[in-house]
């Protein structure tokens, strides 16, 4: 049974701690723990980032393509990354990633006509599902992990019935089931180590 693969990284975060020009107030050396806001540039000239600061902790940091367009900004609680979105060139979002502890939570993927895409959810930090939307909003297939690895698939028909269902042991499938929109059964698959060893059609 095919479905979607839902391993796509996480995108990475690009912020840098070495700064080569602070805007502290107009004051070049400020105390580190004065420092409002840290700017870092390009080797020609464009800024790459801009970091501010509350208290000498991060608070949001913007990182720039090279043309001037926002590529990322993260935003921080007590110093430690709790969400950063990401931008097409021309504004849209790609991608919004939510952290608890430092540890990704969430992650919503958009389409670029603003639409989600998919939901990633974690539990300390691995995958725990993960569904995917049809363009009009629609789930279209849900993917369900324990301790990160990939335990069952749900696909379902743009209408809401199921279509079919794929079990999984140690992250390979073992049996798919698919269905008519009625609820009957289509064809039933068993896998051995990941390969289809038996198809029984209905």
């Amino acid at each position: 049974m095919k479905y979607k693969n839902p391993q796509r990284a996480l995108i990475k975060r690009k912020l840098s701690k070495e700064t080569s020009y602070h805007e502290a107030k107009g004051i070049d050396d400020f105390p580190y723990w004065e420092i409002s806001k840290t700017t870092t540039h390009h080797k020609t000239g464009e800024i790459e980032q801009v970091i501010e600061c509350v208290d000498g902790k991060e608070s949001k940091a913007t990182v720039y393509h090279k043309s001037g367009e926002v590529d990322q900004v993260q935003e921080f609680t007590d110093d430690s990354p709790s969400k950063t979105t990401f931008y097409h060139k021309t504004g849209e979002v790609i991608q919004i990633q939510e952290f608890v502890n430092s540890e990704a939570s969430k992650r919503t993927d958009y389409s670029k006509n603003g639409e989600v895409e998919g939901i990633m959810e974690f539990v300390e930090g691995k995958t725990s599902k993960y569904t995917f939307y049809y363009p009009p909003g629609e789930v279209e297939q849900i993917d369900e992990f324990i301790d990160g690895e990939r335990s069952k698939v749900t696909r379902y028909y743009p209408t809401g019935e199921v279509n079919g269902i794929s079990k999984f042991l140690n992250g390979k499938e073992s049996k798919a089931t698919i269905y008519y929109k009625t609820g009957e059964v289509i064809e039933a698959q068993e896998y051995v180590d990941g390969e289809r060893s038996k198809s029984t059609a209905y």
